[in-house]
């Protein structure tokens, strides 16, 4: 390239063969760059082919090889542009291609774009903010899709979509917009209540978030879902529709409905909501075996139970309350029709009746309060004045039939018998108690008429036939005791039978109707009662013979069972008949003692009543020990028990030492090992026993001598430490130099070893 060339020639045609018809193009002056050849005003669609000869002052070259390219325009706007939420957080832009690729509309072999290019701006719709980097797809590729990771929930996004051929741009689409949506949240309460027989209404609320911002992006549907089971394993939809409620009906009674709701937008469902559960629930039937009773003078108690079928088919379902109209001939009432009730005579009440009911009116009839009770009392009624009820129970479903009516008029109780007689008679060959009386006054309907059976009545206000008299003999007149009915008939007499020896017994007898028992003719008693125990104390070794004044005794001492403590004070003596005994205390420890006393089953007590004596000590055997311990002695007293109470001994100086092992030997003897001689040690030691929980104190009478008591052992504390072991040797060193001073004997090495042993001993250390 190193001669310079003069020019080019070019030459164009507008088909390859090889004559070239079109005019020559030259181009002088080319320089060393390379040249550039550009041709305008062709005709659109059409195919040009071109080669360069190169030309130099020897003379022009071969052609360079032919090359060809169509002349083009730039195509025309995209068609068919769209906006839409292709799922959550993502946005699908789609078009179709321009009408015109550049080499003319409806070519046969459309011209090839290069590229499609998509602008983005989620200010405006101006387009002044687009998003960088600016997007592109093939020139093939009809969609573009703005993924979850670069669009902002809720935010408004616009865009363009320009097409590019070689020849350039088309001028972009309109501008679209669309925001970008999440899936919603759950709908948020759902709810299944039952508010009509075997009818379930399912509510719930708008999500929290319906996909874009809040709840301000519009829903698609929801889809409200039933299962008959808690995993919806067989669920089906039930409605898609953008209401908040739903109301089912000819439900299955007991059968179980599971419920969820999904919320739908445009980007897809929502997780779902809580599950709700509710079953199709009838109301209830009529409440069972209503019936009236006189619980008290002038009252009635309505008393019934628990409707057999109470909304599922059994007695599962918890009832809300009980509807309960009543009827007062006395003032006025229509002989129990209930003609003024707002509620038909019969049938069912609930809201979605023909004609409609409402189980919550309230009645002119009813009875307040009434809830969930099974029962109503009312009392302060008129005697004669008939009462007349009726009753349903209402659950979530509305309120079942009424129960047939019942009615009832108000009694007053009996008075009580009148001249009752008691009488000790023989009967069979025993001795028995014959009790007689009269017909009361009052029997509950008017005087001297008894106009129905007497009858009794007990706590549950249930009804007993008969008169009831009963005899009891039990302390304070307790009246509740069991087997203390001795007659129940509608005669004037009955009989007290297998009577006990020392019992005095007392009889009561009382008339009965519905309302129940009248008062009791007659009066009470009580069992034995103690007045005073002598003597008030006594030995351990028992042999006592104690006094017991009182009253109630009976006059057989076969009878009478009397304890000091746990201990049986026998055999009992009657000294004056139901009034005094006396009785033998055996032998006890423990001081201060309870007296029981026992008659036929009646019992009382008598605090304090006996003090048994505590341990003393008046003497020890031998009287003087070693101070190494070991050593045996005896203890002499008394009150150690007559049995072994497992008694201590000890050693009192300094303080108390517990001898190592005390052995009872009798209520006089005990046998105390003495410990070895410690801190609390002294030459003279007190002795004391305890027994039961009393200890004899060491009053100084009687007493042990120690012998050879070391002055370390008082001066020493006593522990396994090298303090203890030097102390002690110090000590021992100490006295024995004072010994050889006082008897001029030469302190020789064994005594020190003896000191050594003494010290290790004491202070428990090793003495090897």
């Amino acid at each position: 390239q190193s001669v310079a060339l003069t020019s080019y020639r070019a030459q164009e045609a507008q088909d390859a063969a090889p004559e070239w018809t079109t005019a020559n193009l030259t181009v002088s002056a080319p320089g060393g760059a390379d040249q550039l050849l550009t041709r305008s005003g062709l005709a659109k669609g059409s195919l040009w082919y071109y080669r360069v000869f190169a030309v130099n002052p020897a003379g022009e070259g071969p052609s360079s090889a032919v090359v060809f390219e169509m002349s083009i325009a730039k195509p025309t706007v995209p068609l068919s542009p769209s906006l839409i939420v292709a799922g959550d957080l993502e946005l699908l832009l789609t078009w179709s291609s321009p009408a015109d690729t550049g080499n003319g509309a409806g070519a046969a072999s459309p011209r090839a774009l290069t590229k499609y290019e998509i602008l983005v701006d989620r200010t405006s719709s101006a387009m002044t903010n687009t998003l960088a980097p600016v997007d592109s797809v093939p020139g093939t590729t009809l969609n573009y899709t703005r993924s979850p990771s670069t669009l902002t929930q809720g935010i408004v996004y616009y865009m363009t979509v320009t097409a590019y051929n070689s020849a350039g741009a088309s001028p972009p689409t309109a501008v679209l917009s669309e925001t970008a949506i999440a899936v919603p949240t759950p709908p948020l309460n759902l709810v299944a209540t039952v508010s009509n027989p075997l009818q379930i209404a399912v509510s719930w609320q708008t999500p929290t978030t319906t996909g874009g911002i809040g709840q301000t992006y519009p829903l698609q549907t929801y889809r409200l879902m039933r299962a008959s089971a808690a995993d919806f394993a067989d669920e089906a939809e039930i409605v898609a529709d953008l209401n908040l409620t739903r109301l089912e009906t000819n439900l299955t009674k007991g059968a179980g409905y599971y419920y969820r709701v999904f919320a739908v937008n445009f980007a897809g469902q929502s997780a779902a909501s809580n599950t709700a559960f509710q079953q199709g629930i009838d109301v209830p039937s009529a409440p069972q075996n209503m019936a009236i009773l006189h619980p008290a003078e002038l009252s009635l108690r309505v008393q019934w139970e628990l409707p057999a079928d109470t909304g599922l088919g059994d007695q599962a379902l918890d009832l809300l309350r009980y509807t309960l109209e009543q009827e007062n001939l006395f003032s006025g009432g229509s002989n129990g029709t209930f003609a003024v009730s707002p509620f038909a005579a019969t049938g069912t009440c609930y809201l979605a009746a023909d004609p409609p009911c409402d189980p919550a009116t309230v009645s002119s009839l009813a009875v307040p309060n009434i809830d969930l009770t099974t029962s109503l009392t009312q009392a302060g009624l008129i005697k004669g004045n008939t009462h007349y009820y009726r009753i349903r129970a209402v659950n979530v479903a509305g309120a079942g039939p009424w129960t047939a009516t019942v009615f009832e008029q108000p009694l007053v109780l009996p008075s009580g018998p009148i001249n009752i007689d008691v009488k000790l008679i023989q009967l069979d060959g025993a001795a028995a108690y014959q009790i007689t009386w009269e017909a009361p006054l009052e029997t509950g309907a008017g005087v001297n008429a008894i106009g129905q059976p007497v009858v009794d009545q007990n706590a549950a206000g249930q009804a007993r036939t008969g008169t009831v008299y009963q005899a009891q003999a039990a302390p304070e007149a307790n009246w509740n005791l069991p087997d203390i009915v001795i007659a129940t008939t509608l005669n004037f007499t009955a009989y007290k039978t297998n009577l006990a020896d020392g019992v005095v017994y007392h009889f009561r007898v009382a008339a009965s109707n519905p309302v129940g028992y009248g008062p009791f003719t007659a009066g009470a008693t009580s069992g034995p009662n103690i007045d005073a125990v002598s003597p008030t104390s006594g030995k351990a070794a028992g042999g006592v013979w104690v006094t017991v004044t009182g009253q109630r005794f009976g006059t057989a001492g076969a009878n009478v069972n009397v304890w000091i403590g746990q201990t049986r004070c026998d055999p009992v003596v009657m000294t004056l008949p139901d009034e005094q005994f006396r009785c033998l205390a055996a032998g006890g420890t423990g001081g201060s003692k309870t007296l029981f006393l026992s008659i036929i089953g009646l019992e009382t007590q008598f605090p304090a009543a006996y003090f048994y004596l505590g341990p003393q000590v008046t003497g020890v055997e031998p009287s003087e020990v070693d101070a190494d311990g070991g050593v045996a002695v005896t203890i002499a007293g008394e009150n150690f028990g007559v049995i072994d109470m497992s008694p201590q001994s000890f050693l009192q100086a300094r303080g108390a030492e517990a001898c190592t092992s005390t052995v009872w030997q009798s209520d006089t003897s005990v046998t105390c090992w003495v410990p070895p001689a410690s801190q609390s040690s002294d030459e003279l030691s007190g002795l004391a026993v305890e027994v039961d929980g009393q200890i004899s104190g060491p009053d100084g009478k009687v007493q042990v001598t120690r012998t050879g008591l070391e002055t370390y052992l008082r001066t020493c504390p006593a522990e396994a430490t090298d303090a203890c072991f030097d102390c002690t040797l110090a000590t021992c060193y100490s006295q024995r130099a004072s010994e050889v001073q006082v008897s001029g004997v030469v302190l020789t090495g064994e005594s020190l070893d003896e000191c050594e042993l003494a010290a290790a001993k004491h202070c428990q250390l090793d003495q090897s």
